[in-house]
């Protein structure tokens, strides 16, 4: 499956390659036609001169309600769901967490995290790009992936549920983009040292792994 950002305002960059087996969801079906029937309103307040610095804005709270009530469904029917960066947070929310806008400001560029996953113990460096975090996690989810500035980067729910904050998607090319199109919304010392190690090894193939294990496992 390949990934691509596409959104009307910015350009369409290719990002990485994701070899995920193919999983039949039939709740989803009705989502997206509930989906639908709110993207206009949503899109105009995505046109470039409104664009939102917090995925949490009032703005979005119909979105964020529905995509709520579909992750506790997918909870309550036994349907794996895997979410990422803001998907990460917003699995949190509905099953009981806290996310807010860090006080520490943005988390942008190459990162690398403390995995634990199936008992293993290793790095996993990958993308990132957000300001929000999860500070508080459901109790019921496991802590998986950490850094010194996010402490809660990654969280498995049991056999159901698995997020991150980071990007795995992401390449070097992409985040440049995004850093060319998107960067004056940073502050300064987000930026700072962006493109010293950008063109650093991922570990893409290792979470992408990841993410294939906990779908054969539990579907």
């Amino acid at each position: 499956m390949k990934l691509q950002l596409i959104d009307e305002a910015y350009p369409v960059w290719e990002v990485s390659d994701f070899d995920l087996p193919a999983i039949e969801l039939t709740s989803i079906k009705t989502y997206n036609q509930n989906y639908e029937s709110e993207t206009t309103h949503l899109r105009q307040q995505c046109k470039p001169d409104n664009r939102l610095h917090n995925a949490f804005s009032t703005v979005w709270n119909d979105h964020t309600k529905m995509l709520e009530k579909f992750i506790r469904n997918c909870f309550d029917t036994d349907t794996p769901i895997a979410g990422f960066c803001f998907g990460h947070q917003i699995m949190a929310q509905a099953m009981g967490g806290v996310v807010e806008k860090f006080s520490g400001g943005w988390d942008v560029g190459y990162k690398t995290y403390n995995l634990t996953f199936q008992e293993k113990n290793e790095k996993a460096s990958v993308m990132a790009w957000h300001q929000d975090q999860v500070i508080e996690k459901p109790k019921d989810a496991q802590l998986i992936a950490s850094s010194g500035f996010c402490k809660i980067a990654g969280l498995k729910y049991g056999n159901i549920g698995l997020s991150l904050q980071s990007h795995p998607e992401y390449n070097s090319d992409f985040l440049k983009g995004l850093m060319r199109e998107r960067g004056a919304l940073l502050p300064k010392h987000a930026k700072d040292g962006f493109y010293e190690n950008i063109h650093s090894p991922l570990s893409t193939e290792r979470v992408t792994l990841m993410i294939k294990d906990f779908f054969k496992a539990n579907s």
